[in-house]
C-alpha cells in the first residue's frame, strides 16, 4: 500500500486555523484600503481648500494691481492734482471669478503722520487735531516722545522713566509707528482713544511733511489754519473741483498761510483694502503704496492680510464674516 493511501484528510482544527488566517489577511487588507482611501480624501480635501484660499488671494493680488494702474493712469491724466472726483477714490463692488469683489482707498498723505511729531509745528497741528475731536491735549506729547528718538520727555509726555513703573516694565517705543491700523504694544493710548484718531492719522515715513488739501478730512484740513475756529474752515474741505496748486488755497483762505510749506494739492502715499468673498470664505488685503511724482511708478511699501475689512476707518458697510 502507498503512502498516499495512508495520509489523513486535514482536521477541522487545521481547517480552522487556515480560515482564521484567511479572515485576518481579508480584515487587514480592508483597513489598509479603508486607511488608504481616508488619507486620499484628506489630502483631496486640503488640495482643494489650498486652491480656493490660493483663488482668494490671487483675485485680491490682481485687485492691488489694477489700483497701482489707476493710480498711474490719474497721474498721467491729472498732473498735477487729487482730488475728490478721481476714479482711484471710487469704492468698487463687483462680481469677480467666483466670487465678490470689494474695495475701499484713500490718500493717506491727506492725514496727519504721526511719524513726524518731532517737528514742533508737526506737534502743534496734532495737538489742534485732538481738541477737534475732544481728547486729552497731552496725548500729543506722549506719542511724540514714543516715536522720537530721545529718552527726554517732553511735557505731559513718556518716556522709560514711566514705562519702567508699569507692569509689566517696558520701554518708550523711540520708533516710529509700523501702521495706523493698530495701537504699538505699550503705549498710553487707550483702544478707544486710537479709534477715534485712526480716521484722521497716518504713519508714513518721519520726513514727510505734506498734506493734500484737496483730500484732507474737515478735522485734519483745520489743523492748517491755526487762527481760525474749525468750524470755519469745515465747509472748505474736499472741493470740487479741487484747487489746482497752493495759489489758489492761499487764494481761498489766507489763514492757511503759516502752513504754506506743508499744503499740498497732489498725493504721494496711498492705502487700498480689498475684500474678495468666494468660495465660503473671505480673504482681505491692506495695502500701502508710493507713487513716484516724476515716474509715475508705483511701489508696494507694505501688505497685511490680517486686516478686518470691518474695522476700515470710516466703514460704509460690514461684509467681512
Amino acid at each position: 500500500m502507498s503512502r498516499a493511501a495512508h495520509r489523513h484528510p486535514p482536521s477541522r482544527r487545521t481547517r480552522g486555523v487556515a480560515l482564521l488566517t484567511m479572515l485576518l489577511v481579508t480584515a487587514l487588507v480592508a483597513l489598509l484600503a479603508t486607511t488608504l482611501l481616508t488619507q486620499q480624501a484628506r489630502l483631496l480635501s486640503l488640495a482643494g481648500q489650498v486652491d480656493r484660499y490660493s483663488t482668494r488671494k490671487a483675485l485680491v493680488l490682481g485687485e492691488e494691481a489694477r489700483f497701482r494702474a489707476e493710480l498711474r493712469a490719474d497721474l498721467a491724466a491729472s498732473e498735477a492734482v487729487d482730488g475728490v472726483m478721481d476714479g482711484w477714490r471710487t469704492a468698487q463692488e463687483r462680481t469677480q471669478g467666483p466670487g465678490t469683489l470689494y474695495r475701499r482707498s484713500r490718500a493717506l498723505d491727506a492725514l496727519i503722520n504721526v511719524n513726524n511729531l518731532t517737528s514742533p509745528a508737526a506737534l502743534e497741528r496734532f495737538g489742534r487735531l485732538l481738541s477737534q475731536l475732544e481728547l486729552d491735549p497731552q496725548l500729543a506729547s506722549q506719542v511724540a516722545d514714543w516715536v522720537d528718538s530721545d529718552e527726554t520727555p517732553r511735557a505731559g509726555g513718556a518716556e522709560d522713566g514711566y514705562y519702567w513703573d508699569q507692569t509689566p516694565p517696558r520701554r518708550a517705543g523711540n520708533t516710529p509707528f509700523p501702521t495706523e491700523t493698530e495701537i504699538p504694544e505699550g503705549t498710553r493710548l487707550t483702544r478707544t482713544q486710537w479709534l477715534r484718531l485712526r480716521p484722521f492719522v497716518a504713519a508714513l515715513p518721519p520726513a514727510f511733511e505734506r498734506i493734500n488739501v484737496n483730500l484732507a478730512p474737515p478735522e485734519v484740513l483745520a489743523t492748517l489754519a491755526p487762527g481760525l475756529d474749525p468750524k470755519q474752515v469745515w465747509p472748505l474741505a474736499q472741493p470740487s473741483p479741487p484747487w489746482p496748486d497752493v495759489g489758489a488755497v492761499l487764494g481761498s483762505q489766507a489763514a492757511f498761510a503759516p502752513e504754506e510749506g506743508v499744503l499740498a494739492t497732489r498725493s504721494l502715499f496711498f492705502e487700498s483694502l480689498i475684500l474678495v468673498e468666494a468660495f465660503d470664505g473671505a480673504f482681505t488685503l491692506r495695502s500701502t503704496l508710493y507713487r513716484d511724482p516724476n515716474t509715475g511708478h508705483v511701489k508696494v511699501m507694505s501688505r497685511d492680510f490680517s486686516q478686518s475689512f470691518a474695522s476700515w476707518p470710516s466703514p460704509s458697510k460690514d461684509k467681512e464674516r
